[in-house]
């Protein structure tokens, strides 16, 4: 499990708009305590530089080299509600559909 630290690459390459500066919604009020439970209790990793987006892209496609594509045996599966991460090959999950 990885979770979006500080600092984003895509900031300093963002020259005509800033990355995602459309997006600013305030966090829900327990954001910060469940993200430390979850560091604490699931040990999900802080990425810093890049979004945990990006880390799990990396980490789906390293676990590709050698992967037996068995459905019942995947070597990796990214669960993730977000589309974007379908461009990854390997195996999906999205808890939202069936």
């Amino acid at each position: 499990m990885f979770l979006t630290g500080a600092g984003n690459f895509r900031e300093q390459v963002a020259t005509i708009q800033p990355y995602k500066g459309n997006r600013k919604a305030a966090k829900p009020v327990l954001y910060d305590k469940l993200r430390e439970f979850l560091v604490d209790n699931w040990n999900a990793v802080v990425v810093t530089g890049q979004e945990a987006d990006d880390e799990v892209a990396i980490r789906q496609t390293m676990a590709q080299e050698g992967v037996d594509l068995d459905r019942d045996n995947p070597q990796s599966v990214i669960v993730t509600i977000d589309k974007d991460l379908l461009q990854v090959p390997g195996w999906h999950y999205n808890p939202q559909k069936d």
